[in-house]
């Protein structure tokens, strides 16, 4: 083994960078605008990829087992199926699915319900697209180990 060789391996063990694969996700909201809002904002990072959005549960549970994410952001308050149940089916079929709910409407007990459901973090619309970004890294680095 070249010493150049060795050099960058234990270089890329160190920093981490052995996984360079992008944090794959499926947004679910049926809110048209702030879907593609949040979906442009995700086209910042090198480490997100946005594989697919939803409309609404069913078609969130549809495009989850054609994409497989890594972590899904699920509206809780869809028609058609809404998120707690979407999430519920979801993690039936695919108990490793990581599932972020997200929702306008703020207290304890929407939280509590969507972890419930199986969701591992909740977020409400209002707080800053930057801890989207952060829960969404945390999330997925907590369920890969």
């Amino acid at each position: 083994m070249s010493a150049l060789f060795t050099a960058l391996l234990i270089l890329v063990i160190i920093t981490g960078m052995e996984n360079t694969q992008p944090i794959r996700i499926m947004l679910v909201d049926d809110h048209d605008r702030y879907r593609a809002s949040l979906a442009h904002y995700l086209e910042r990072f090198a480490d997100l990829e946005l594989v697919a959005q939803a409309a609404d549960g069913v078609e969130a549970i549809r495009l989850y087992t054609e994409h497989q994410p890594n972590v899904v952001v699920m509206d809780l308050d869809m028609p058609n199926m809404d998120g707690f149940e979407a999430t519920q089916e979801i993690l039936y079929r695919f108990p490793q699915a990581c599932i972020l709910a997200l929702s306008v409407f703020k207290g304890q007990p929407y939280a509590d319900r969507a972890k419930a459901a199986g969701a591992l973090a909740y977020l409400n619309k209002g707080d800053p697209v930057t801890t989207l970004v952060e829960v969404i890294r945390t999330i997925y680095r907590k369920r890969a180990v």
